[in-house]
């Protein structure tokens, strides 16, 4: 089963994203923060990474960056959004 990371401050896209993975048989790991979303990846490794731009603390770019540096398997989709 192929995993995916969510990384989003909003916890309703998250929901979101999650409801829609898991439908087509993916096992979801969520992440509120950057850091977290960094911890995650190291210690899970997943198939598939999507996270936000917009980021408090650590931006989405960072949070790649710090990943890219250490996984180099990963997709990576980056999202973004403002009401």
């Amino acid at each position: 089963m192929p995993t995916a990371l969510l990384i989003d401050d909003d916890a309703e896209s998250r929901k979101r994203m999650a409801r829609l993975f898991a439908r087509h048989g993916w096992q979801i790991i969520e992440a509120e923060d950057g850091a977290t979303g960094i911890d995650l990846a190291f210690a899970h490794a997943p198939s598939l990474i999507v996270c936000d731009l917009l980021l408090p603390r650590i931006s989405g770019l960072q949070v790649c960056r710090a990943i890219r540096e250490k996984l180099r398997t990963p997709k990576i989709i980056i999202v973004a959004g403002r009401v």
